[in-house]
């Protein structure tokens, strides 16, 4: 079963990051575009609430489901 540290590392080796990058308060474009793709894989993947994965990130539950809208956006531009 997937579960939200196995894609926190998936994510950190795709951007070339060091691990625990995406738990730290950084805001550099790379380590917020990472943890982005990170909390929206993490909603889609598993059966995570929004409030647990915000618990796993660090982050408040409202960054969450921004993240996810935002993602979800994104990606379904890319598909037309």
């Amino acid at each position: 079963m997937i579960n939200p540290f196995d894609i926190m590392k998936q994510t950190e080796q795709a951007y070339h990051l060091k691990p625990g990058s995406l738990v730290h308060h950084k805001r550099t474009k790379t380590v917020a575009e990472a943890r982005a793709v990170a909390m929206y894989l993490t909603r889609h993947l598993t059966t995570y609430s929004f409030l647990e994965i915000a618990d796993h990130f660090d982050r408040d539950h409202t960054t969450v489901i921004h993240n996810c809208k935002k993602n979800r956006k994104y990606a379904t531009n890319r598909l037309q």
